[in-house]
């Protein structure tokens, strides 16, 4: 068996053939890449410059340069699950990144704090690389803020060891094909340390809830609350 990520297309011939001669079984599993920020560590305890990063990530330039992505404009919640809302993320806008840095007293960069990225989480050091570099520069270009690669040495995840970075990137795949596994028992969440009651009320609200369609509902106006907040 295969787990279906995004399969580079030089090798999607030779897994059709495989899967031809019944020699291979291919799922498709949701996954999602991610840049998550310590909300509880400045400067990203202040939701405006978490959500300048955002806007100054374009993620359609993101996906291209590194290989086998799809560029994440919905929600947390990934297309192919119940729940998922397209184009409810905070789309790619520059200027209006600016602004906020600008009215947070960081014009074009300036006075703005050193911050760490931490990387290596998972063992995948060459797609970590490039995933730095290529942040580091658009970052750079958009705000005018250099980050510094802070590299996870253990064979455990440091989060509470480090005090050295600000915000983290990985993937989660999720434990079973529904948004739950995204929205209620994602651990990388809690590892923000954010904190929202509505986006809590909601959650256990979908936890409990019987109809599916409601369920469903109430997961996704909690996406829209990750969204907006830009954890």
């Amino acid at each position: 068996d295969m787990i279906k990520f995004l399969i580079p297309p030089k090798k999607q011939e030779e897994l059709n053939r495989y899967q031809e001669l019944m020699q291979c079984h291919v799922s498709t599993v949701p996954f999602v890449d991610a840049i998550y920020f310590l909300t509880d560590r400045p400067p990203f305890n202040n939701p405006d410059l978490r959500r300048a990063f955002v806007l100054a990530t374009d993620r359609e330039k993101l996906a291209q340069e590194i290989e086998n992505q799809l560029p994440a404009t919905g929600g947390y919640i990934p297309p192919d699950l119940p729940g998922y809302s397209p184009d409810i993320g905070l789309q790619f806008d520059p200027h209006e990144a600016q602004r906020i840095m600008a009215s947070a007293g960081y014009p074009q960069g300036r006075g703005f704090p050193s911050i760490g990225l931490l990387l290596n989480l998972v063992g995948l050091a060459k797609g970590d690389d490039l995933v730095f570099s290529r942040l580091q520069a658009m970052w750079k270009e958009n705000l005018g803020v250099t980050i510094q690669k802070c590299w996870n040495s253990s064979d455990t995840m440091e989060f509470d060891s480090r005090q050295d970075y600000h915000l983290f990137f990985i993937g989660w795949l999720a434990d079973y094909p529904d948004p739950a596994s995204f929205i209620q028992t994602n651990f990388l969440i809690d590892q923000t340390h954010w904190q929202n009651s509505n986006f809590n009320t909601l959650v256990e609200q979908g936890r409990q809830m019987l109809d599916q369609n409601k369920r469903m509902e109430l997961y996704r106006q909690a996406d829209c609350i990750l969204m907006e907040e830009a954890v």
